[in-house]
């Protein structure tokens, strides 16, 4: 087994990508109004965020005084992790969309001012921005919920632990839920404009991540029996299946929201404490090449759906029209991945990344897309 499967849960990142496809299909107007909960999947990604948080400072949890700086440094990694991808995400939609959706001069020069916003990820903090990949504020929030919680976790990683962040669940879900009952709201202000509300639900959001991190390392270290081992799983499997249900069977918003997110915890906790039977089976190179592509799909999902509409990508009418519609995303989805490869060194594509390098499959594929 190599080094990407050893270093990666199979499980988290198949439901990634799926979850990935979930927010996709949420945002696209050709399926719409199939997924009206894929916001939910927003959720997912900032709780595996805030395990992985837990994770890092619980293992290196070395004494320096200067949490500043620590925090900083942390901020720089983050950075490191999805900033090229974004960036690449951001100038391939804003030229691809001037180029396939002509504009006035005046407008593209606008949108040049606006960007600045984008690059520098201050949409959550109310600034104007272009949001070119419709998901900026994902990233902003974040960002902006670092700043927040791993100063705390450096000085008073023990009330955070305890106190802190319970706290900060209760307090952030709970306003969400009294001023808007679900979860989707995201650029509304609070406080007179202070603060937006997508901040809060990014801080509530890794916080409760944070706490499943202690739960999931409780229950990996729970002997259980061979019973107990198919009940977990089966909890597991159930709960995916659950919110998978909700995201395509509900059509109105609303407080079963925070149903789903008590399951997507429970899921989630089990999932990365790897005493689920099903967790060796996932443990394969495609699950975790999978996973890698979610971000590349939540970065590019928006303005690709948005220039396919407008190039005449209406609404689903047949298989045909399914397959060519496909056709057309994967072509996109290519385009993208090939700017990015410029930048990684590397060979990057759909076909690569899930079906590894068979030029046989690429040739076949590629002829596929064409004809249809």
């Amino acid at each position: 087994m190599n080094n990407i499967v050893n270093n990666r849960n199979g499980t988290i990142d198949l439901m990634k990508f799926i979850f990935a496809i979930f927010i996709f299909v949420h945002h696209s107007g050709q399926f719409a109004p199939i997924c009206v909960e894929g916001y939910i999947g927003v959720e997912f990604f900032y709780m595996v965020t805030g395990i992985l948080l837990a994770k890092k400072f619980a293992v290196n949890n070395e004494k320096n005084d200067d949490i500043w700086l620590r925090t900083r440094a942390f901020l720089e990694h983050k950075l490191k992790a999805f900033y090229l991808e974004f960036l690449v995400a951001t100038c391939t939609g804003f030229v691809l969309l001037h180029i396939l959706i002509p504009n006035v001069v005046p407008a593209i020069i606008h949108g040049l001012f606006l960007a600045v916003g984008d690059l520098f990820l201050l949409q959550i903090f109310g600034f104007p921005v272009s949001s070119v990949v419709g998901t900026l504020w994902y990233l902003s929030a974040m960002m902006g919920a670092f700043m927040v919680i791993v100063p705390l976790i450096l000085k008073y990683q023990s009330f955070f632990t305890n106190i802190g962040a319970p706290l900060i669940c209760l307090i952030g879900y709970g306003t969400i839920a009294f001023k808007y009952g679900h979860m989707s709201p995201i650029m509304e202000p609070v406080f007179d404009g202070f603060i937006h509300i997508g901040l809060i639900r990014a801080i509530a959001d890794i916080s409760l991540g944070y706490l499943l991190y202690f739960i999931s390392t409780k229950i990996m270290a729970t002997n259980f029996t061979i019973l107990g081992l198919w009940l977990l799983t089966l909890i597991e499997i159930a709960s995916y299946l659950f919110i998978i249900y909700c995201m395509v069977i509900i059509k109105q918003r609303g407080n079963i929201d925070f149903i789903i997110i008590l399951f997507l915890a429970l899921s989630i906790a089990i999932s990365f404490s790897q005493k689920s039977l099903i967790f060796p089976y996932f443990q394969k190179t495609i699950f975790n090449k999978l996973g890698l592509l979610s971000l590349n799909i939540f970065l590019n999902h928006f303005y690709i759906g948005f220039i396919i509409t407008q190039m005449g990508g209406g609404r689903l009418a047949s298989k045909q029209g399914f397959a060519v519609l496909l056709s057309r995303y994967v072509v996109m989805f290519d385009i993208q991945l090939f700017l990015l490869s410029i930048f990684k060194k590397n060979e990057l594509s759909i076909e690569t990344l899930v079906f590894c390098n068979s030029e046989e499959y690429k040739i076949k594929m590629k002829i596929w897309l064409i004809v249809n």
